[in-house]
């Protein structure tokens, strides 16, 4: 069948478009390269805005990626067999109601371009995750923005409220960035229970080992028994507790196998690398890795809020790998500042949040070099 496409109304065209030169450079997110660009000793800085994994890859992983190297000539599994069914043997969602992408941020984008597409809107929380916000823009998309409440939790009364007829797409995250706050259980019911069937739920869980390991319910499970009959789309991510965020790897776990291949069609052919699959399948099945990373992680927050009570900061209880502090003054003077430590921090980048700043839990190393950097400031 073919795909229905929205016709345009009075859509104004730019017959110069590709001839103009009037663009801003892209802003990029603070990695070391992109650091290295404006600063000669990158090397030495300490990043701490895109709340990475320390942990480096296990000798698995550069096993299985060497062998994978073997045959680098030939075109990845499109249907990653072997991972999905790892996936479906611990999720219980079977693999042709899984869709697989070049890492969650991939995913976000074939929902919401889709959803787009179809002229229909989406009622996102704002603040969000940057990347749902490049993609709104790209496509000037359709989107609600409900501001998160005072105390950083998703507002599920405002976003309820705020469906139209048109709106084709629901999403929130738990944990949820930038705050880091999981989403409470009756929240989740609200949402499964109270948006239209016809709507999907788009629950982006990128974080979501962090949460379980903390004792976060089985959304899977709460969608099952909340939406029997609604359309949803689960959101995971191997960049954040498998530690793998240079690999470029996602899923999504879908309602029914109908959502997942037309999200499937909406994207072109190995977008995942067969690097990335094997490396993949290793750290997904190497549990005991996986438990020791999030015991770690577990151990570090304890210590970082201690150290921020410590110095009289107020902070969200996160159930993720960072830290949202609220600071006495607005996060960017902050920031700057502890740039000049070379130590790299993130703020909200909201006008209504403007004192909030975000900090990835890492090691015992680079949490006393960020504190010791930041009492002097306060």
């Amino acid at each position: 069948m073919a795909q229905k496409v929205a016709p345009s109304k009075n859509k104004q065209t730019n017959i110069d478009f590709w001839a103009e030169d009037q663009i801003n450079l892209k802003k990029s997110p603070p990695t070391i390269e992109y650091t290295a660009r404006y600063h000669d000793k990158a090397d030495e800085f300490t990043y701490l805005a895109l709340n990475e994994n320390p942990n480096g890859p296990s000798e698995a992983i550069k096993h299985d990626i060497s062998r994978a190297v073997e045959t680098i000539n030939r075109y990845p599994d499109n249907h990653h067999t072997q991972l999905s069914h790892s996936v479906a043997k611990q999720t219980k969602v079977n693999p042709h109601e899984q869709v697989w992408g070049a890492g969650a941020s991939d995913l976000i984008q074939r929902v919401v371009t889709s959803n787009h597409r179809e002229g229909l809107n989406i009622i996102s929380p704002a603040p969000t995750f940057w990347g749902y916000e490049r993609v709104y823009n790209i496509i000037n998309a359709d989107v609600s923005r409900i501001m998160l409440r005072d105390d950083g939790h998703t507002d599920v009364d405002a976003m309820l409220a705020a469906i139209k007829p048109n709106t084709g797409v629901m999403t929130f995250s738990t944990p949820a960035n930038p705050s880091g706050l999981a989403v409470p259980e009756a929240d989740i019911i609200q949402f499964a229970s109270k948006t239209p069937d016809h709507i999907l739920l788009l629950v982006d869980e990128v974080y979501v080992e962090y949460a379980t390991f903390d004792g976060q319910a089985d959304m899977v499970a709460l969608l099952r028994k909340h939406r029997p009959n609604g359309k949803w789309l689960i959101l995971r991510s191997f960049s954040k507790a498998y530690a793998m965020a240079g690999a470029r790897i996602g899923y999504g776990l879908a309602s029914d196998q109908a959502l997942a291949a037309r999200l499937e069609n909406d994207a072109i052919n190995f977008t995942v690398s067969s690097l990335a699959f094997a490396a993949a399948m290793s750290a997904f099945n190497d549990t005991q890795r996986l438990t020791k990373i999030l015991a770690e992680n577990k151990v570090q927050r304890k210590k970082f809020e201690q150290n921020l009570t410590d110095l009289g900061l107020n902070y969200l209880q996160s159930s993720a790998n960072f830290i949202s502090i609220k600071m006495p003054h607005e996060a960017s003077h902050y920031i700057e500042k502890l740039f000049d430590s070379k130590i790299v921090c993130a703020g909200w980048n909201d006008i209504n949040f403007p004192n909030y700043m975000r900090v990835a839990l890492t090691n015992d190393e680079e949490r006393i070099k960020f504190i010791s950097a930041l009492k002097p400031l306060l």
